[in-house]
């Protein structure tokens, strides 16, 4: 990768090689300056992707555990079971480690991302906290 460095009055253009790595650095220092531009207030969501650093894959996943979440729910539901400590054990249990259960609910809740199964599993968590000092 080049970057162009402009030198002097005279505007002389200089191209300079950067390795893979300085140039990961400098990706990851843009990165860290964009995530202090997003609104915590309004996306706290993205903020904490920036924040712990999750992958796209990572992202992925939790979409992915939260839409299989909902079907579990739904059949719960339709089975007549009144009782969603399942699906609070098997979202804690599949949850990124990097994660925290309430604040990853919180924030995909306040986002407007899965409202209906993040109200329960907030519920869920306030009600069971992993943290009894909580």
């Amino acid at each position: 990768m080049f970057h162009a460095i402009i030198l002097g009055a005279e505007q002389e253009v200089v191209y300079v090689e950067e390795s893979e790595k300085e140039n990961v650095k400098r990706l990851e220092f843009y990165q860290r300056m964009l995530g202090e531009t997003v609104d915590a207030e309004r996306y706290p969501w993205f903020r904490l992707v920036m924040e712990i650093n999750l992958s796209e894959d990572e992202v992925t996943e939790v979409f992915n555990l939260f839409n299989i979440l909902g079907k579990q729910k739904e059949e719960l539901r339709e089975a007549g079971l009144l009782d969603l400590t399942p699906l609070l054990l098997h979202f804690v249990g599949m949850l990124n480690a990097k994660l925290d259960p309430l604040i990853t609910a919180k924030s995909l809740h306040h986002q407007g991302h899965f409202q209906e199964l993040n109200n329960d599993l907030i519920r869920l968590l306030k009600k069971y906290p992993s943290n009894p000092m909580e």
